[in-house]
């Protein structure tokens, strides 16, 4: 998934334009702290970026500090009885996007912002669910068609 958010989409004969999928990767604290950046706007935009369409995206769940997160990963380790400490490139956040066909990408941006927040939060909490864990947060960009760059 490493530069998947820079990669313009390909039209593919194999590809399902109503389809909607979710990837998702571990990432350690050092990538962590890159993701977030990106991901959330903090600092110098990349040269893809327009810096126009930065004011669409949004932050539709409060960020939670990675140290907390670390601290939290090491005392759930505690209650699993584990012997040795938490490795330095041991993952702590899973990270992921969101990718739409060219049909559901259409359908999803007819919705109204709030009901597409809505969404994005519903789905956040179910990949959480089913990972087994409860701290989630999530920067929405405006849906990226062929034709255009995320914000």
């Amino acid at each position: 998934m490493k530069d998947l958010t820079d990669t313009p989409a390909l039209k593919s004969k194999d590809g399902n334009p109503q389809a909607v999928s979710i990837r998702i990767e571990p990432r350690t604290m050092s990538k962590a702290k890159g993701t977030r950046r990106h991901d959330f706007r903090i600092g110098k935009l990349p040269k893809y970026v327009k810096a126009d369409r930065v004011k669409l995206n949004r932050t539709l769940m409060p960020l939670r500090p990675l140290g907390q997160i670390k601290k939290e990963n090491a005392e759930l380790r505690i209650k699993a009885s584990r012997q040795r400490a938490m490795k330095q490139n041991a993952p702590v956040i899973m990270s992921g996007i969101i990718t739409f066909g060219t049909v559901a990408a259409k359908l999803f941006e007819s919705l109204p912002i709030e009901q597409q927040d809505a969404a994005f939060r519903e789905l956040a909490k179910g990949v959480a669910s089913e990972l087994n864990t409860s701290g989630v947060a999530v920067a929405s960009s405006p849906i990226a068609t062929p034709r255009s760059r995320p914000a």
